[in-house]
């Protein structure tokens, strides 16, 4: 009984395993190598390298191996301090370290012989364009870029389109160094944003940027373990051990935008986006002292805009044409049931047209420009206003130190939106309609060290999209 037990306990966990269709996922984390010398070449086997995040003070170590090198990886993107001790040497010190999301860093340190000299502090060092460590052709927005860079809107597909060689929409259908429009694969904090279904990313999730420390898009000999020619890399901002707040109001008007070349008309109008964000170390007095273990962030944001006007110039029948009178025209009517005979006068009578076709063409408006006896396409003119689609996007994130080999941390996001929009080409009859979309997206990370050269990375994301359309009772005629 036990032995069919666990066979059958068996089989039902590899059904769950095959039923189970993983996201793709990948590593936001960086790492560092180099190869630590003396001031003849020499390596220097057994020095002691330290990485401290200036953020939340976490710090990591590495001995170098007997080539003299270091590899110090899962180390989360931002800006480190790199030290490197060993006896009879003057201290290395770095202050330049700046991390991207899954960058290959290297950094070589020379190791002066101690004397009158105690410690070497490296605090200006130009920055490295060309990433040695791999082949990729790579592109970054960071945190200064992202909150300074005069765009018209204060999203990530704004920053991505000023990337050489990305082409495309502004709604995460572009193309990527010649790519297909659907070869691109995004992430947030290594958790696919991509849509299942056409591969495009989840859209309302990159419209706000506060919650977002760097962008990086790889879009040139891209690692095969990624299905698309190019990569965008979101990585979050997380807290630190200081208290930070933020409240901002991004304004853009159409008066800033050129004129259009044949209308003379500015597009666009005043837009405003809000939002706020609040992070620091967890700290109850007397309870709990969350420094250099535990931190949080949040963020809402939101924007405000005077209503959307849409010009609509659909072709639409002449009067006459929906009473089946046709007298007026050139195009002779013929009769099917009747041997292909030409109807009398060009005119179909009432009792030959469809019940179906009479309860619709009514909501056919008649021609307002032009000749209305003349059919003629655009015909029909009007401006309908849509109420703007005001969003709430709100993000928070936690991370927490177990011990110097276990960290994990947690990100919730959760947008919601009206998306008012014509119902057709015939606003006057059939209005408008609402579309409700909710997006959300979870993601938990943990990280263990075993030994330096024994790192285990488990993270679980789940992504929820919904965009229904609910309308409005018909405005019939």
């Amino acid at each position: 009984m036990s032995r069919m037990l666990c066979a059958r306990l068996l089989l039902i966990a590899g059904a769950m395993l095959v039923a189970v269709r993983p996201s793709p996922g990948q590593s936001i984390f960086a790492t560092v190598v180099g190869t630590v010398t003396d001031s003849t070449s020499a390596v220097i086997a057994g020095a002691k390298v330290t990485v401290t995040n200036l953020k939340t003070n976490e710090k990591r170590d590495f001995t170098t191996n007997g080539s003299g090198n270091y590899e110090i990886s899962n180390l989360f993107p931002g800006s480190y301090v790199l030290e490197v001790e060993m006896a009879g040497f003057a201290k290395y010190r770095n202050e330049q370290i700046v991390l991207d999301p899954n960058q290959n860093a290297r950094v070589d340190v020379k190791l002066e012989v101690s004397g009158q000299v105690t410690e070497v502090t490296v605090t200006s060092e130009a920055a490295t364009l060309v990433e040695t460590e791999t082949a990729k052709l790579s592109d970054v927005r960071n945190l200064q870029q992202l909150q300074t860079l005069p765009l018209a809107a204060r999203s990530v597909y704004r920053f991505l389109v000023l990337t050489p060689g990305v082409t495309g929409g502004q709604n995460g259908t572009m193309s990527v160094s010649g790519s297909g429009l659907r070869q691109v694969h995004f992430a947030v904090d290594g958790v696919t944003m991509s849509d299942v279904r056409t591969s495009n990313t989840i859209g309302p999730t990159l419209n706000f940027i506060e919650a977002f420390e760097e962008l990086r898009i790889d879009f040139g000999n891209n690692s095969a373990e990624f299905k698309g020619v190019g990569t965008l890399d979101v990585t979050t901002k997380r807290g630190g051990n200081n208290l930070h707040a933020a409240v901002y109001d991004y304004y853009s008007t159409g008066a800033f935008i050129a004129r259009d070349y044949f209308t003379g008309q500015r597009p666009g109008a005043p837009n405003h986006g809000f939002g706020t964000s609040v992070s620091g170390p967890a700290y109850l007095p007397k309870l709990y002292d969350g420094r250099d273990r535990t931190f949080w962030f949040a963020s809402y944001e939101t924007s405000f805009a005077p209503e959307g006007v849409s010009n609509l110039t659909p072709a639409v029948p002449l009067a006459p044409w929906k009473q089946g009178d046709f007298s007026g025209q050139s195009t002779v009517i013929k009769d099917p049931l009747a041997s292909g005979q030409p109807f009398s006068n060009n005119i179909i009578p009432q009792a030959r047209i469809n019940n179906v076709a009479k309860q619709y063409l009514p909501f056919w408006p008649d021609p307002n420009f032009g000749s209305a006896s003349v059919f003629a396409a655009q015909n029909f003119r009007q401006q309908f206003r849509v109420p703007f689609a005001k969003p709430h996007n709100f993000q928070t994130r936690a991370d927490h130190r177990i011990s110097g080999k276990n960290t994990i941390f947690g990100r919730y996001l959760h947008q919601r939106q009206q998306n008012p929009d014509v119902e057709s080409g015939l606003p006057a009859t059939l209005g408008y309609h609402q579309q409700l979309r909710v997006v959300k997206h979870a993601l938990v990370s943990d990280t263990h060290i075993f030994s330096p050269s024994l790192i285990n990375e488990a993270r679980f994301g789940i992504s929820f999209n919904t965009n229904p359309q609910s309308a409005k009772d018909l405005n019939g005629p």
